[in-house]
């Protein structure tokens, strides 16, 4: 998926599924997956580069617009961050997830499933977990 500096992609490996999502901002970058309603019940994923480094969470969509750790509900930090960069007002991350870390507030990943994406970005230099996004946009795509 891409279009409007926006974009996103993935690759399956043996035990894990690595993704790369790019966004128009030098602040936060976050992906989610198959909410319930508008946030609620998704798994996400988000980072920022600071200083050079990818920082990341992994987080679970406890209300419609909320989300918190998941080690705030009882979960495990389940992602492996692989690197990031930040280039004329565009921030990538690069992170991977286990196929089925088996925490109930992680999305399981199969290979040719269908799964809604729900992609996020801070303002500008918006380098923290909780700053409301500038933009955001959906899609349903299937993961092969």
């Amino acid at each position: 998926m891409a279009g409007e500096n926006w974009s996103f992609s993935w690759e399956f490996l043996s035990d894990e599924i690595e993704f790369t999502v790019t966004a128009p901002t030098t602040g936060w970058v976050a992906i989610g997956f198959n909410p319930s309603r508008m946030m609620k019940d998704a798994h996400y994923i988000l980072g920022y580069v600071e200083n050079g480094q990818l920082v990341v969470r992994d987080d679970y969509g406890n209300g419609n617009t909320t989300h918190v750790s998941d080690d705030t509900l009882g979960g495990t930090q389940n992602v492996r961050a692989i690197r990031g960069t930040e280039d004329q007002g565009v921030t990538t991350i690069v992170f991977a997830l286990p196929l089925d870390s088996g925490d109930q507030f992680d999305e399981v990943f199969t290979q040719g499933t269908s799964y809604k994406v729900l992609l996020a970005h801070g303002a500008e230099n918006a380098d923290n977990f909780t700053a409301k996004h500038k933009g955001r946009t959906s899609v349903e795509v299937v993961l092969d």
